[in-house]
């Protein structure tokens, strides 16, 4: 009735009054039954409170005259924990939601879909009031009773939802493993079972994944998720605030790979997006401008870092005052910018504020604690307070062993700053170890990262030129041999090929002082001097010293060891620098009998270098069993879709193209090639172009001149978007369009393109006779 004719709530008072005076005489179950059946009416109506009271009406009615653990006390109890839920009264409404499920239980027992029902509340509830790890502990039984009775669609698809919540909880416990399995089992299940696919919970499935696996360090799989959810999202039109969420992180991808520029346009892009609302997130707008602070930091410009950073400090201040974490880190990172410019006392202040709220809210080993000690000890060093450094050092130290252990760029930083100290305050064995340990740190950092930002480097080479001297006048030598050897390798990988050239040969004299001219280790500082030498394009010098890395190797490790397949590897690079293919496909050959025994991304490396050299002398038969085995043991290292892959995968398809005329496998190849960097890459280069103005000529030779055209078209617009140098991308694909425009009659419309590409040919030439052969082919075509 009042479904029909909405009534005040006096009258409706009145109505079930009179109902309950009537009740009273009859069975009180059934009339138990009838004040729920109320209270869900009253519920739909808006009236919480009086739903609240009715249930519990209905509780104690039975509790006092029929059974505490009757179903229907069950019912009444987990309807008013759900309406304490939706008031917000998260830790009031697990009482009762507890009550019912105990009763549920014994009842219906713990497979029941009521059961069910009551723990997934209750999981809810955990989680919104902050204590993930029982909301986590009930969702994973709710998962496996849908795992036992998954029968229908329906299942499938709430089974697909609590998995994406489960990984949501797994996330914010940083069990990074879990929350991706969770991820990746709703993705699959999202795409079977819909129908229709809900593109906006794809989306941000894809997205919560993409933030797991940036959280584990595995950005390109973290962008390539990112991107993927970003499409579904940007198709969806309820889809703003997971597209900002995306935007974000996608530019949190680009800051960890330091790709600044790329970094800002996607913070900008997320602000734009919030700025979109009537009602924007506040705190998440200062997190994204703090993040543009930090990045214009790192491009070292320093006072629009500091004009960010403190606009989201204000932003932090309105929303929660000073006393919070938001604050102090905006504090923190001022000092750190004020620091590099040198205002080491507003920097210091400002350490130190921060390292008051920090010490408040964080745990004593929390790294943040850390990360403050060391910074204010830094800061004290540039002050001449190196008590008060030592002191701060020493705790930024043991907080950031207990957090991270003896290794990481954190732990090298903390150790070099205590070198320094403890030199200025005259124990020069103490410095020494310090010193001696952000080496080894640093240089375990570098090898499993295979990369340092400039100001590492610097620090490290500094902790080298110190400690250098010391091993000198103590007369030890293998040490001493060994940071000589160290410090070249670390310039060596900064393309500071002079300065490690030096070090390889300071490393030389001291090993074969004292362990002999034929050492091994004599052999591995030849090696490097070799790479040095190459890179820099001295090709005699070069090949001089890997013969003689290759003698002592080959003597003290044997023909077949790795190192001597390393060597001979390098020496087919130079013989191909010096234009000796035929020399540079001995040596190959040579490594590749010693890499096969182990079928890893250096063998792969290898086969596509050979398959390129065997190319270029006309070998199309090996050239392409080099790159097939190539394309097969990049899949199995990293799956179908990695750039490696792509790369072999365009390299096969060339031979298919040049030596076979096999133009369906070629497409094929390309295709792929193509699909794979435009999955991964976010930006286009010169390799999408060289895709497609072969994808075009594939299309051409198969006389399916539209699509040959459109590819012609888009290599000829990428290499204009992104001014490639070389020209000869856009002259190969004006001479196809002019193809395909001839196949389809267009006599004229072809001439205007031949004639565009011999005028750009013409101009690009300098010797008569390159100007012979490359011009003379688009006059004879365009005389035909």
């Amino acid at each position: 009735e009042t479904r029909n004719n909405p009534l005040d709530r006096n009258a409706l008072s009145e109505k079930i009054s009179q109902y309950l005076e009537k009740g009273r005489g009859e069975n009180l179950v059934d009339f138990a039954k009838t004040i729920v059946t109320f209270a869900s009416v009253i519920d739909t109506l808006g009236w919480k409170d009086e739903a609240i009271t009715s249930y519990q009406l209905v509780i104690n009615l039975l509790d006092d005259t029929v059974d505490k653990e009757h179903l229907v006390s069950a019912e009444a109890k987990h309807r008013m924990g759900t309406i304490m839920f939706q008031q917000g009264a998260y830790n009031d409404s697990l009482m009762p939601l507890e009550e019912s499920l105990y009763i549920r239980r014994i009842k219906l027992g713990n497979e029941h879909i009521l059961t069910e029902e009551t723990l997934k509340m209750i999981s809810r509830s955990y989680a919104a009031s902050g204590d993930s790890e029982m909301a986590l502990e009930h969702f994973k039984e709710v998962r496996d009773i849908k795992k036992k009775r998954l029968s229908s669609k329906a299942d499938s698809e709430n089974e697909a939802d609590l998995l994406l919540r489960l990984g949501k909880l797994h996330l914010e416990q940083q069990e990074y493993a879990d929350a991706l399995t969770c991820f990746k089992d709703s993705l699959r299940l999202q795409r079977q079972s819909s129908i229709t696919r809900d593109e906006q919970k794809l989306g941000e499935t894809l997205q919560y994944m993409g933030s797991t696996l940036l959280e584990i360090d595995q950005l390109q799989e973290a962008r390539v998720t990112l991107l993927s959810g970003l499409r579904l999202l940007e198709r969806s039109r309820e889809g703003g605030k997971e597209m900002m969420t995306s935007s974000y992180l996608l530019g949190r991808v680009n800051e960890e790979e330091w790709s600044f520029d790329k970094a800002l346009a996607w913070y900008n892009r997320s602000l734009a997006i919030l700025n979109k609302y009537e009602k924007p997130d506040e705190e998440m707008k200062a997190r994204i401008i703090t993040r543009v602070g930090l990045v214009k930091f790192a491009q070292k410009s320093f006072e629009g870092a500091l004009k960010s950073v403190k606009e989201a400090q204000d932003i932090f201040e309105a929303i929660h005052g000073v006393n919070n974490l938001d604050y102090a880190d905006c504090l923190h990172s001022c000092g750190r910018i004020h620091f590099q410019l040198e205002e080491h006392q507003i920097a210091k202040d400002m350490f130190q504020s921060a390292l008051q709220v920090r010490q408040q809210h964080l745990k004593q080993d929390d790294a943040e604690l850390g990360e403050s000690y060391h910074c204010l000890g830094a800061v004290l060093i540039e002050l001449n307070q190196y008590d008060e450094a030592s002191s701060c050092l020493t705790e930024a130290l043991r907080i950031r062993v207990e957090s991270f252990g003896d290794a990481g760029d954190h732990v090298c930083a903390t150790q070099r700053c205590l070198g320094v100290v403890k030199l200025h305050l005259g124990k020069p064995n103490e410095s020494a170890n310090h010193f001696l340990e952000a080496i080894r740190v640093g240089m375990d950092c570098v090898q499993l990262k295979n990369d340092l930002d400039e100001d590492g480097y610097e620090n490290l080479i500094a902790c080298f030129d110190a400690v250098t001297p010391m091993a000198k006048d103590s007369l030890d030598s293998e040490r001493l041999g060994k940071l000589y050897y160290q410090k070249g390798s670390l310039q060596s990988m900064h393309k500071r090929y002079n300065e490690a050239l030096r070090s390889f040969a300071e490393a030389i004299q001291v090993y074969k002082t004292s362990c002999g001219e034929e050492h091994l280790t004599v052999a591995n500082a030849l090696y490097n001097i070799g790479v040095c030498l190459k890179e820099c394009g001295e090709s005699e010098r070069a090949m001089k010293s890997f013969s003689r890395a290759l003698n002592i190797t080959t003597m003290q490790l044997g023909e077949d060891h790795i190192q001597v397949a390393e060597t001979t590897q390098q020496m087919a690079e130079v013989y191909n620098m010096q234009g000796d293919i035929k020399g540079a496909i001995i040596m190959c050959e040579q490594a590749l009998q010693i890499r096969r025994s182990q079928e890893d991304s250096p063998l792969a490396a290898l086969l596509n270098f050979s398959g390129e050299l065997y190319t270029r002398c006309n070998n199309g038969d090996e050239a392409e069993r080099c790159f097939r085995e190539c394309v097969r043991i990049r899949k199995n290292l990293f799956g179908d879709d990695h750039l490696d892959v792509a790369q072999a995968l365009y390299n096969l398809g060339y031979i298919h193209e040049t030596f076979r005329n096999d133009f369906r496998r070629a497409l094929r190849c390309y295709e792929e090639s193509l699909r794979i960097r435009l999955d991964l890459m976010e930006d286009v280069d010169e390799d999408h172009a060289r895709c497609y103005l072969h994808l075009g000529t594939a299309h051409s030779a198969l006389h399916v001149e539209t699509k040959a055209f459109f590819c012609f078209e888009k290599a000829i617009e990428i290499s204009n978007e992104i001014d490639y140098h070389d020209s000869t991308i856009v002259e190969d694909a004006l001479i196809g369009q002019g193809h395909t425009l001839l196949a389809r009659g267009e006599a004229v419309e072809a001439l205007v393109q031949y004639e565009r590409a011999r005028g750009m040919r013409q101009s690009r030439t300098s010797s008569e006779r390159v100007q012979s052969e490359e011009v003379a082919d688009v006059l004879v075509l365009e005389a035909n």
